[in-house]
């Protein structure tokens, strides 16, 4: 039996090819010993059986025949029909029940069988390539509850390899649309207190000694899509605050039973950076630690919980 479901422990950087940037370089992070939430990813194989099964690899080629990169009304026009297509075609039972299986062991280790919320996340098969950024072009859900969420948002992430976006930039970029596959990240959630991104190098001005770090409340979905003007801390490699600037914070988005929520910050939160100096230590250690382990400038995803990042 063709296994479509690899735990992310499983993974390396060498992987890509099945499982995705995303999934291969989380899969690096938690085998150099980094706190990266546990989870597993729906292999590329998964979606291209999904696509031979309802035979849509040629409808979708038929569909995208004779489209020029410049006809923006035809490319959004073909994007809605073949993401419908791939959300209404039935997922290949054997598929179906490799993530339902995997979905319930996730949430036996995690000891939470009752309201067990995890984060559905795309990862291309093309992403963080050296030669192009696909960065921010697929889907990601967050707040997912239960297996048949689960595997609806599945084919949600599939779906998005055909947003309008992401078929304007294969075409920009010389990629063969159908050359470009799709995994899936299930991972679990972290309800975060904080949250947001970090630059091992600053972007702002190239410097490689200096860290940078966004934050705002909540989930880190609030600074990473720009709903916020974020707290942003100058960091030395050594752990040393050089600069920090005051962001008004006016949302964050939490995690709730019934999924995520999108709420006003009191003005007296607003007021205070949402974090402290232990927790800056914290992520200058770990920027440290993932810059030695790819050898290269990393930005990173980061949620703080419970004092713990």
């Amino acid at each position: 039996m063709i296994n479509y479901i690899k735990i992310l422990s499983e993974l390396n950087k060498d992987l890509l090819p099945e499982a995705g940037g995303k999934a291969a370089n989380l899969g690096e992070l938690i085998n150099a010993g980094l706190p990266v939430p546990p989870g597993f990813v729906v292999t590329a194989g998964a979606y291209r059986t999904h696509l031979e099964a309802s035979g849509l690899q040629e409808r979708i080629a038929g569909r995208l025949e004779n489209i020029k990169e410049q006809d923006i009304p035809a490319i959004s026009e073909a994007s809605q029909v073949i993401s419908a297509w791939i959300e209404e075609a039935p997922m290949p039972i054997q598929v179906q029940e490799q993530v339902e299986i995997a979905y319930v062991n996730l949430s036996e280790k995690m000891g939470l069988a009752e309201n067990f919320s995890v984060a559905v996340r795309s990862s291309a098969t093309a992403e963080d390539l050296p030669s192009a950024s696909f960065a921010g072009q697929h889907d990601t859900f967050l707040g997912i509850y239960g297996k048949e969420a689960v595997l609806f948002n599945v084919k949600k992430c599939w779906a998005s390899l055909w947003s309008s976006q992401a078929i304007s930039y294969r075409m920009s970029m010389g990629f063969e649309h159908l050359k470009v596959d799709l995994a899936v990240v299930v991972q679990a959630m972290i309800a975060s207190e904080s949250a947001g991104v970090m630059f091992t190098a600053n972007p702002l001005n190239g410097n490689r000694d200096e860290i940078l770090i966004s934050a705002g409340y909540g989930l880190g979905e609030v600074v990473v899509s720009g709903l916020i003007n974020p707290d942003t801390f100058i960091m030395t490699k050594e752990g040393r605050i050089k600069e920090k600037v005051l962001g008004s914070k006016e949302l964050r988005i939490g995690l709730t039973e019934k999924g995520t929520i999108t709420e006003e910050v009191p003005q007296s939160e607003r007021k205070s950076y949402c974090l402290g100096v232990d927790e800056l230590v914290q992520l200058t250690n770990l920027a440290n630690q993932v810059e030695k382990q790819y050898g290269r400038p990393m930005d990173i995803e980061w949620a703080l919980s419970k004092d713990k990042i």
